[in-house]
């Protein structure tokens, strides 16, 4: 049997929406290290220069890296994933 396309439609439509509670996302929680250092990267973001605010965080951060600065206290795992292009 063939549905007309507008029932069809509809009818996947509402298969979608019956199973979209199957396939939604728990949110997950964080670990306290993973939190701190999102925080550090927030802050860190805040501090920039209007112009540097404009630019693209890799960006950002590759320039600091050339420029023998530091990202931040508590980010040097993160400023070891670096790599200067």
């Amino acid at each position: 049997m063939r549905l007309p396309p507008n029932r069809l439609f509809l009818t996947c439509i509402l298969a979608i929406i019956w199973c979209g509670g199957a396939f939604a996302q728990q949110p997950v929680a964080l670990n306290a290290a993973v939190r701190s250092q999102i925080e550090l990267l927030q802050t860190e973001k805040a501090a920039r220069s209007p112009v540097q605010r404009k630019m693209d965080s890799r960006l950002v951060h590759v320039v600091k890296k050339q420029r023998g600065e530091r990202l931040g206290a508590g980010l040097e795992g993160f400023e070891a994933a670096i790599a200067p292009g």
